[in-house]
């Protein structure tokens, strides 16, 4: 499930994954004579959620360091850190232990 974007210019549109639309601090994968014009983002599945946490000197500059984390509920969690000149996505991924014949049902998920 990863985003991607579609780039405009006088050749046509062309899509390019997330992962390779960022390229260096304040760099993209953007042509000189291409312009952003659609971001798509895939719908998260029920019992998602997600949190996105920045450090900044003051309001409005940008991030000197970044975190966010996407999560479903019985599904595997994915993070992603970034103190690096552009975005990486974490490689670590955890998957909740499954729920023994002795839990009971109505207890919530510990993550």
């Amino acid at each position: 499930m990863r985003a991607e974007v579609v780039a405009t210019g006088r050749r046509g549109t062309r899509t390019i994954p997330i992962d390779e639309f960022f390229i260096a601090l304040f760099s993209t994968a953007l042509e000189p004579n291409e312009v952003l014009t659609e971001i798509r983002i895939p719908q998260l599945p029920p019992k998602s959620g997600g949190a996105y946490v920045k450090l900044e000197r003051k309001v409005g500059d940008f991030a000197a360091a970044a975190s966010a984390v996407q999560l479903t509920l019985g599904v595997e969690a994915r993070s992603s850190e970034s103190v690096s000149p552009s975005p990486t996505q974490a490689p670590r991924r955890y998957a909740p232990p499954r729920p023994s014949a002795c839990s009971s049902a109505n207890s919530p998920p510990t993550i």
